[in-house]
């Protein structure tokens, strides 16, 4: 069977969670490259838009008070996480396309069934059947793989946060200006 017979069989439900999953893939990728990015700027000392935003708002602050800086890095770190409400959305909502596509597919088993007394309609329930296999299958498999995807960008990120953290606090209270090298 090939995948576009899963597509057909799998019905329009199916086509959803598909989109579904490259709407979060994006997103997911989308992160990654940024925070990839970051965290290369912050081991080179490369030019980083987020980066040079932070240490800008970090030099015009006159007091040098660990909790303060602790809270400007925690406030513009928030930026990391951008876009993971997509993703846990679709990741969340996946599993319920499935159902959704193993309700209609069982309607078109009863359908059927109600239709006829024998089972010369065999085609018929078995797409019925199909529709409600791939369509829960598929919406498992998307939210499975994207709860993963998730926790490994928001693990990156967290780190992220922390490595910034305890880097403008340790060397915010030593000098007056920060280094571009961070780690």
């Amino acid at each position: 069977m090939s995948y576009l017979d899963i597509i057909k069989t799998g019905g329009p439900i199916i086509i959803v969670i598909f989109i579904t999953a490259a709407l979060g893939l994006f997103f997911f990728f989308e992160r990654l490259i940024m925070l990839s990015t970051i965290k290369s700027g912050m081991r080179t000392g490369a030019e980083n838009p987020f980066l040079s935003s932070l240490n800008s708002k970090i030099n015009k602050t006159r007091s040098r008070n660990a909790d303060e800086i602790q809270e400007i890095v925690g406030l513009h770190c928030e930026k990391l996480y951008k876009n993971f409400r997509i993703i846990t959305t679709t990741a969340t909502i996946s599993p319920l396309l499935g159902l959704l596509g193993t309700t209609t597919g069982m309607i078109k088993i009863f359908n059927t069934i109600e239709q006829t007394e024998a089972l010369k309609y065999a085609d018929e329930l078995a797409t019925g059947i199909g529709e409600a296999l791939y369509t829960t299958i598929a919406g498992l498999i998307v939210a499975i793989a994207l709860t993963i995807l998730l926790g490994f960008i928001k693990e990156m990120a967290t780190g992220i946060r922390h490595d910034l953290t305890d880097y403008y606090v340790m060397e915010c209270l030593k000098t007056k200006e920060p280094t571009k090298r961070m780690i």
